[in-house]
C-alpha cells in the first residue's frame, strides 16, 4: 500500500469504507436473527398446536366409541338381552377399537409434533452457525485493518525519512 504522504489518507477512505461495510453486515446479521428466531417460535408453536389437535381428534375418537357402545347397550337392552356374553364382547371390541385408533391419533400428532421441534432446532442452529461466521469475519476483518494501519505507518515513516535525507536534515 505504498502511497508516502498520501498513505494515511487513503487508509482513512478504506476505515471508512470497511466501517460502513461491518454496520451493514451487523444490521443483515441482526435481522437474520431475529428471522431465525421467530420461525424457531413458530415452529415450536407448531409443534404444541400439533399435540392438542391429536388430543382433541383422540378424545373425540373415544367419544365416538363410548356412543357407539352405549348404542349397542341400548339396541341389547331393548332387545331383552341384558348382560349376554356376545353383547359384552361387541362392547369391548367397539372400546379396544376406539381406543386403538384414539393411540394412533396421538402417535401420529406426536410425530407431527416431534418434526416441528426438530424444524425449530435447526433454526436455533443456524442462528449460532450464523453468529460464529459473522463474529469469525468482524475479527478477520479486525486483524486484516490492523496489518493495513501498520503497512501505512511503514509507508509514512519512510516517506518522512526519505524527505528528510532529502532536504539534508542530518539523523
Amino acid at each position: 500500500m505504498s502511497g508516502g504522504f498520501l498513505a494515511p489518507l487513503k487508509l482513512a477512505f478504506q476505515f471508512a469504507g470497511e466501517a460502513a461495510q461491518a454496520q451493514e453486515e451487523f444490521a443483515t446479521n441482526q435481522f437474520n436473527q431475529a428471522e431465525l428466531a421467530r420461525s424457531q417460535r413458530l415452529s415450536e408453536g407448531n409443534a404444541f398446536d400439533a399435540m392438542a389437535q391429536g388430543a382433541i381428534r383422540a378424545g373425540a375418537a373415544r367419544m365416538k366409541a363410548s356412543d357407539a357402545q352405549a348404542e349397542q347397550e341400548a339396541r341389547a337392552a331393548a332387545a331383552g338381552f341384558f348382560d349376554s356374553g356376545s353383547i359384552a364382547n361387541v362392547r369391548d371390541a367397539i372400546g379396544f377399537g376406539g381406543e386403538a385408533e384414539a393411540m394412533a391419533i396421538e402417535n401420529n400428532a406426536a410425530r407431527a409434533a416431534f418434526g416441528h421441534r426438530e424444524v425449530a432446532r435447526g433454526y436455533g442452529l443456524k442462528a449460532q452457525q450464523m453468529q460464529r461466521q459473522y463474529d469469525a469475519a468482524q475479527a478477520n476483518r479486525g486483524w486484516r485493518m490492523a496489518g493495513e494501519f501498520a503497512e501505512a505507518a511503514g509507508d509514512f515513516t519512510s516517506t518522512l525519512l526519505g524527505a528528510k535525507k532529502l532536504l539534508g536534515a542530518k539523523e
